[in-house]
């Protein structure tokens, strides 16, 4: 864990009274090394649970959604665009519709991007930009509340980088800072894996291997799982930023705690794969009720 990370998250147990990672994971990781599983104690999703949350308190979703410029035609990173297919934004925003569709009226969700749409008009000054809040903070709204706050499916000239860590700050700042009445509570981060931001000399060249540190930390010191869902992630050592991304995403997957089973990260395509493990860790919706008695 960097220097960065740690005083981030110290920074929200200070504020939220949750236990902060020890100085000693300075230089260290939180994160099993890689691979699609995590043992059972550092799992908070493995299985289903069947207990209902307290009366009255709603589930909370919130999607964390890379719109980064590899998101699109991949113009300043370097996963190449998907050519005459779907782009790997509209796969998610084809996903986030569905799912927020499928657990409306069950569930309260929001949603935050990042890079934040500065990105994409201010230049290299805010390539890594993340707002301080969600774009919709979670509450009790439809579908095509959360929809509206989305870049359109067909939209391709993104122009920033990618800062997952910051993003999943952001978002675990929200969800701790709004009360909760002791709701279950997830996140699902859409990514193609090619984090980074984390350099202040190279943002976007230099591989954040933050990210899976701020999921494992989510995991053991907040009980939130992150549902990890891959936008065709690329399986070669790539130069910006300089990584595996596949590899690097089945790391964070590992990390947050609600893995796949076999692969790590869940496909974007597999929206009722994606549905199915968010429903049961949630208790909402036709999986949730075919899982418990």
């Amino acid at each position: 864990m960097t220097a960065r990370i740690l005083t981030l998250l110290t920074a929200l147990c200070l504020t939220t009274g949750c236990d902060a990672p020890p100085a000693s994971d300075l230089g260290g990781t939180n994160a099993p090394a890689a691979g699609p599983g995590t043992d059972e104690e550092s799992s908070v999703a493995d299985e289903p649970s069947c207990e209902p949350g307290p009366e009255g308190a709603a589930p909370r979703l919130l999607f964390v959604i890379d719109k980064s410029s590899s998101m699109g035609d991949g113009s300043r990173e370097s996963a190449p665009p998907l050519l005459g297919r779907p782009s790997r934004w509209s796969r998610a925003h084809a996903l986030v519709t569905e799912l927020s569709a499928r657990v409306e009226g069950e569930a309260h969700f929001g949603a935050l991007l990042f890079p934040s749409r500065y990105a994409d008009v201010g230049g290299d000054v805010v390539a890594c930009d993340v707002l301080d809040i969600p774009d919709l903070p979670v509450g009790a709204y439809t579908s095509a509340q959360l929809v509206e706050r989305l870049p359109a499916a067909e939209t391709v000239d993104f122009a920033g980088g990618s800062p997952a860590s910051q993003a999943m700050w952001t978002a675990l700042h929200h969800l701790a800072t709004q009360p909760s009445g002791g709701a279950k509570t997830a996140i699902v981060l859409v990514t193609d894996g090619g984090a980074n931001c984390a350099d202040e000399d190279a943002p976007l060249a230099t591989f954040d291997a933050d990210l899976a540190d701020v999921v494992a930390f989510a995991r053991d010191s907040m009980e939130i799982p992150t549902f990890v869902v891959g936008a065709m992630p690329t399986d070669a050592e790539q130069v910006i930023p300089a990584v595996n991304p596949r590899e690097a995403l089945a790391a964070v997957a590992g990390a947050g705690g609600a893995p796949h089973p076999e692969t790590g990260f869940y496909a974007v395509d597999d929206v009722d794969g994606v549905l199915a493990a968010v429903t049961d860790r949630l208790g909402v919706g036709e999986a949730a009720a075919t899982a418990c008695p």
